[in-house]
């Protein structure tokens, strides 16, 4: 845009006048494209320009236009670039500066530029113009009056009005005006036609002058027209609303028209008894006001104050300069109402208090009751606080449940139901998070709203609805976010009263770290004590195992509890009693589904397990007395092949993965490799990482060694072969862990070597040596 462009500011005055200030630099040039294009760069100005919400007292976003055209007062000012056309540039000049060396001349330098100008174009055009022509002119004028009626004489009191003199430099200003381009397109209504108005404009063109002189106007080789650029601009909210007015009645006026053409009767032929008025030029319409004049004091704000905006001069400065410009300025004189804001919120108060009373008689009314539960919580401040729901402490894949009560106790029915939450960006949307679900003791109405995606639920007068509500954290990708610290069990419900008021119940627990989703470098360096004692795996001691402790005590568990298991199997099983490993080869990382009790018995020792894992206490000391050797057997295997499942990085991580694919020997070749071969080229790849190749072989000694159990189990039983069972076993631990320790994309769709190679990988080290 170079030197071009327009800034634009509001301001509020009072807290009732918005004021618009427009300050432009237009589009230069007198050809025809030049106009079109300013006139472009007006309408571009009020279309683009946008303000920031205004707000009230009470820190409410008022409802109010963000665009120019809604504001009370606008000033639009700068330089426009609008011209005179029409007319010869050097005439204007010529016949200016006439004035200008008499009026504003003070015999220096500016006077004898504008009198050689003159001098030279006497001698170029053969006419005289004196240093007193000006004056001569005036005396001529008055001579001749004398001559036509000699009894007339006209004393200095009685001298003509500027206005009326035909030789007056106001007489030559207003031939001039019609001439400006401004407001021509005001009058064609291309441009500052929607009620912009200006003062009256009695002072000299401020463009385009010799920099350095007064009333000298371009004496370069291009001799530019002098022209009225700079301009000062103002519009009211009345003067706005009489322009809508007057194209509202324009386009009333047309349409009529219209339609009497339409009804033929502006046809010549048409009967004049058919036709159903006259019209009177002299009279109809009389009253109406088409002058774009009115009274400029008065102005109603949007607000309903009155406004007394008056102009008290607009005038330039010929003596300033410094620039081809002559500045202008205007003093305008704004009365304004203004609010007192502590009176207007304490109104404002009042009347809400009012409001507020009457409808709530007239809406349903319903009474919210939290189960609190204080379940030695050591977090005081949850403790104390009883706003909301207070879960207590949360651990990964322990549900916490927690009941609310919604009573209806107003005179109507009540239709309840959670709405969509206000959340932020980085939150999914929902009546509830992720880890909450929310369950009613009713079935949903069979009508819902169409204005509720949700489910809703009346309760007549008197009723009573029970609202469960369970926080469960399982996804591992928000345990890693909470044991990081950047998520939190923290969220407000939305519980929607249709035609009543909204209740915002916050929910609220607090996390306690958790040894799953991390990684294998972050567990290394976990002191003794846990992560639960120390959340950030805090190293300043210098520990670093050569392997996660949470890897080592659960395999060295999960070794001591299969040997008990399979010897329990062994004393007390009957004849026809098939073992556990028959029921599923997965046994004991997987096992058949049983009785809902026995599941819930299961759950709550993996519970167990998985705190003993973050408190650092003895994992076969968790369990309660009198639990079978199988039930915890199975807890500690399930947990162990989950914890292995949310390594963030994996015992192979992905690209350990990738050395292994690069360095391992192509199929041909494998096969004439030995296992022990196979086994060490696997090792080799992960020495690059120790803590991981350490943990993978803490896993597979731990496979190895439950393999030999069971089937040493079942070489004193007729129940099934030895070798079958061993090859079962490998197959099915080797799939359940290649998925488990290793980190690799998954593989392309046709692609079964892949996946055969990473089972590979954790079969080789199950053969028997």
């Amino acid at each position: 845009m170079g030197n071009k462009g327009a800034v634009v500011a509001r301001i509020v005055l009072g807290g009732c006048t918005r004021i618009v200030f427009v300050d432009c630099h237009l589009s230069a040039g007198v050809e025809k494209g030049n106009l079109e294009r300013r006139d472009w760069d007006a309408s571009q100005v009020v279309r683009r320009a946008r303000f920031s919400p205004v707000y009230n007292g009470a820190g409410e976003v008022e409802e109010a236009s963000d665009s120019i055209g809604s504001e009370d007062v606008a000033f639009w000012f700068g330089d426009l670039n609008y011209r005179l056309e029409g007319m010869p540039g050097e005439d204007v000049r010529r016949l200016l500066m006439l004035h200008t060396k008499n009026e504003y001349s003070d015999g220096g330098k500016s006077k004898r530029k504008i009198d050689a100008e003159l001098a030279m174009h006497n001698s170029r055009y053969g006419h005289d113009f004196t240093e007193d022509d000006s004056s001569s002119h005036t005396s001529s004028s008055n001579h001749s009056t004398s001559s036509a009626d000699t009894s007339t004489t006209l004393h200095a009191s009685e001298a003509l009005d500027p206005s009326s003199d035909p030789t007056s430099l106001q007489t030559t200003l207003a031939s001039l005006l019609p001439h400006d381009q401004l407001h021509q397109q005001m009058r064609k209504r291309k441009a500052f036609h929607d009620g912009w108005r200006e003062g009256p404009i009695d002072f000299l063109p401020t463009y385009k002058y010799d920099v350095g002189s007064v009333g000298m106007f371009d004496s370069s080789e291009k001799k530019r027209g002098p022209s009225w650029c700079d301009r000062i601009l103002f519009r009211t909210r009345r003067d706005k609303q009489a322009y809508e007015d007057r194209v509202h009645k324009d386009e009333s006026v047309k349409k009529r028209d219209d339609e009497m053409k339409a009804h033929g009767i502006d046809d010549p032929s048409v009967n004049e008894e058919d036709v159903l008025f006259d019209y009177d030029p002299e009279n109809d319409g009389a009253d109406d006001d088409y002058d774009d004049v009115h009274d400029l004091d008065s102005n109603t704000t949007a607000v309903g104050s009155e406004d007394k905006l008056h102009l008290e001069y607009y005038t330039s400065h010929q003596r300033v300069l410094s620039s081809d410009h002559k500045p202008l300025d205007a003093i305008f004189t704004l009365n304004y109402d203004a609010v007192d804001p502590d009176l207007k919120a304490k109104i404002h108060q009042e009347v809400a208090r009012e409001l507020d009373k009457a409808e709530n008689e007239r809406r349903p009314a319903v009474t919210v009751i939290v189960d609190h539960h204080d379940e030695g919580n050591s977090n005081s401040a949850l403790s104390i606080d009883r706003e909301g729901v207070d879960f207590g402490d949360v651990r990964f894949d322990s549900p916490r449940t927690r009941h609310i009560t919604v009573a209806n106790t107003g005179r109507v029915p009540a239709t309840i139901g959670f709405t969509d939450r206000i959340v932020t960006s980085d939150q999914a949307a929902g009546a509830a998070p992720s880890w909450l679900d929310i369950s009613f003791d009713r079935s949903c109405d069979r009508q819902q709203p169409s204005s509720e995606p949700h489910d809703v639920y009346t309760l007549e007068p008197g009723d009573a609805a029970n609202v469960h509500l369970t926080l469960h954290v399982s996804d591992l990708g928000l345990v890693r976010n909470l044991n990081e610290g950047k998520a939190h069990l923290e969220d407000v419900l939305v519980l929607r009263i249709h035609n009543g008021r909204d209740y915002f119940l916050p929910v609220r627990a607090r996390w306690l770290q958790s040894s799953f989703s991390r990684s294998v470098d972050e567990l290394v360096r976990v002191p003794e004590g846990g992560v639960r004692q120390h959340p950030t795996g805090d190293n300043a001691s210098g520990v670093k195992w050569s392997a996660p402790r949470e890897i080592f005590r659960l395999t060295e568990a999960a070794e001591e509890l299969t040997e008990r298991a399979v010897a329990e199997w062994g004393m007390r099983c009957a004849d026809d009693e098939k073992p556990p490993w028959e029921h599923h080869t997965g046994w004991p990382f997987i096992h058949s589904p049983t009785d809902a009790d026995s599941e819930k018995q299961k759950n709550k020792l993996k519970h167990l397990v998985r705190e003993a894992l973050d408190t650092d206490t003895p994992i076969v000391e968790c369990f309660p007395a009198g639990t079978s050797p199988v039930l915890r057997l199975e807890a500690v295997a399930e947990t162990l092949l989950s914890f292995l499942a949310s390594l963030s990085d994996g015992i192979i991580t992905a690209a350990l993965w990738a050395d292994l694919l690069e360095t391992s020997a192509p199929a041909s070749k494998k096969k004439s490799l030995s296992i022990e071969e196979e086994r060490l080229e696997i090792l080799d790849t992960l020495t690059s990482s120790p803590a991981h190749s350490t943990s993978f072989t803490f896993v597979t000694s731990m496979l190895v060694k439950i393999i030999a159990e069971i089937v040493a189990a079942v070489s004193s039983s007729n129940n099934q072969p030895r070798v079958q069972l061993r090859g079962q076993l490998e197959d099915s631990y080797a799939s359940l862990f290649s998925n488990a320790v290793i980190r690799a994309p998954p593989p392309a769709v046709g692609t079964k070597e892949r996946k055969g190679r990473r089972e590979r990988v954790i079969r080789v080290f199950l053969f028997a040596n």
